[in-house]
């Protein structure tokens, strides 16, 4: 199922408030960004930390090893969220402020460097180090975090694939499209695309059109689960007043 939009929305104000448990802010924002860039669980697990570019307008990576690209493929979000908030201080940049002091810890610690090492999308931290996350753990924390939004009636609804699932549903209800859908999902059709799989200039566009249309006031439907069961619930997203968020300059990520 993909996940409701005011849960998305929801995610992003988490993300953004200072107020809420740093490490729950991270896991937040780390859904947000396989969200966004429509990433399987197993393929942000395979992501040179160190090598994301950050432009302030979008962030682009490679996923070294993923499942349907033998070579790996490229993928990107853009800053921009559903808040109206300029590009410092958006969703995506209060993640990578938290990443990049998580980052700065495993350098204090172990030495300079050691997070260029650092493969993995979704981690937390034990005992001074910074782990990768299996797939139990975070599909518990994305559960929490449906449970916390208290607007989804049966949070097993909802897998780690949903978050993969979700633009892509709305994408396609919003007739976007089938190349830059086909870019989103990171799916490669014919000689033609392939020397351009690496491009993620569509997605971002797609993203940024799907973007504009929902603060426009445009809804995605919600749709029949599997097998045409009842459709679940799909309640109003509630844009909140956020506090600022101070954002310490990036160190350890290169920009």
């Amino acid at each position: 199922m993909p996940l409701p939009l005011a849960f998305v929305v929801f995610l992003e104000g988490f993300v953004l408030s200072p107020f809420k448990p740093e490490g729950l802010r991270f896991s937040a924002g780390t859904f947000l960004l396989s969200i966004w860039s429509s990433l399987r669980f197993s393929d942000s697990q395979h992501v040179h930390i160190h090598e994301v570019s950050w432009d302030t307008c979008s962030l682009r990576g490679l996923v070294y090893r993923a499942k349907a690209a033998r070579r790996g493929m490229a993928f990107g979000a853009v800053a921009a969220g559903f808040y109206d908030r300029p590009a410092g201080s958006c969703w995506l940049s209060c993640l990578l402020a938290l990443l990049d002091a998580r980052l700065g810890v495993l350098d204090r610690e172990f030495g300079s460097g050691t997070h260029r090492r650092v493969d993995y999308m979704h981690g937390y931290f034990e005992e001074g180090q910074y782990r990768p996350a299996g797939y139990g753990r975070s599909l518990s924390i994305l559960r929490l975090l449906l449970s916390k939004w208290r607007g989804c009636p049966d949070p097993s609804l909802c897998t780690l694939h949903s978050c993969k699932v979700t633009f892509l549903a709305w994408m396609l209800q919003r007739d976007i499209a089938p190349a830059a859908r086909a870019c989103q999902g990171h799916h490669v059709s014919g000689s033609l695309a392939l020397y351009g799989r690496e491009d993620v200039l569509p997605a971002l566009r797609a993203q940024e059109s799907l973007r504009k249309a929902i603060i426009g006031g445009w809804r995605p439907l919600c749709p029949l689960t599997r097998g045409g069961a009842h459709a679940a619930s799909e309640p109003e997203p509630v844009f909140g007043l956020l506090h600022a968020v101070s954002l310490p300059p990036l160190k350890s990520l290169q920009t």
